[in-house]
């Protein structure tokens, strides 16, 4: 038996943005800390976010401060 995996999806920093309320510079001072997703070079000139890795960051974030 196979298991299908879903395929990945790429987002724009504007949608990033949208999806977490946090500015493009807060979004970049986290990566750098290590506290956020890293973007994934699409093209020389391109990058995306991988939607289902910020979606967990918004999980573990959800589940950090229920636990709080």
């Amino acid at each position: 038996m196979t298991s299908a995996t879903a395929p990945v999806e790429f987002i724009p920093i504007r949608e990033v943005v949208r999806m977490t309320s946090l500015s493009k510079p807060v979004v970049y001072r986290l990566i750098r800390g290590g506290a956020f997703p890293r973007q994934v070079p699409l093209s020389p000139r391109r990058v995306a976010w991988v939607r289902s890795e910020i979606e967990a960051w918004q999980q573990s974030k959800e589940m950090a401060a229920r636990a709080a």
